[in-house]
């Protein structure tokens, strides 16, 4: 989908570093890994005519989860954490985050027969709210002696992923129409035949 590309290009461009979309296995040093867990609601739109399509407002839970690793030599991997971390509350809790232009026809499977699921318009990201934050593997306060293992620091956001989505009705093709002359009560059908 397009707005998965647009959200992964956003992070990138804006925190200069790699974006991995759940489910992966990559691990980089500094990374941020977005998680889209499912719908969180489909609501329908109302309308002021008559349309071909039905609008709905669907709403989408996704996790953005920022990590570094390393060793924390002159506290550089400590002061990695506190730049992201800054610049990601800043960023989720501050700022519009729009991405324009994601609509795209969804393939055919989407939807029942006869009718088609369009995503239309721009998508918003809002609602943020913090998940959790912390380190795994730290060493413990008695241990003294030196350990290879990388120090890990993770945070957790909650946002609500927006757009809109028109669930278009498809006719059948006509195969017959019957004329009924108002004046005399007769009528003709006109099939694909004649």
């Amino acid at each position: 989908m397009k707005v998965i590309n647009a959200i992964k290009a956003e992070l990138e461009k804006r925190f200069a570093t790699q974006v991995v979309i759940e489910p992966s296995n990559a691990i980089a040093r500094k990374e941020m890994r977005v998680i889209f867990n499912g719908l969180r609601a489909l609501n329908r739109l109302s309308t002021q005519s008559q349309g071909s399509y039905t609008p709905y407002e669907m709403l989408i839970d996704v996790v953005i989860s920022a990590r570094v690793s390393g060793g924390n030599t002159s506290c550089f991997l400590a002061n990695q954490q506190m730049q992201l971390n800054i610049l990601l509350t800043e960023y989720l809790t501050n700022e519009l985050l729009i991405f324009p232009d994601i609509g795209e026809r969804l393939p055919i499977g989407f939807g029942n027969l006869d009718q088609r699921l369009e995503i239309v318009g721009d998508a918003e990201l809002f609602n943020a709210t913090k998940q959790g934050s912390g380190w795994s593997a730290p060493k413990d306060n008695d241990n003294f002696e030196h350990q290879d293992e990388l120090f890990t620091w993770r945070e957790d956001w909650q946002v609500i992923l927006a757009m809109t989505v028109h669930k278009h009705f498809i006719n059948p093709k006509v195969t017959e129409i019957t004329s009924v002359n108002q004046l005399s009560g007769e009528s003709s059908i006109i099939s694909g035949d004649n």
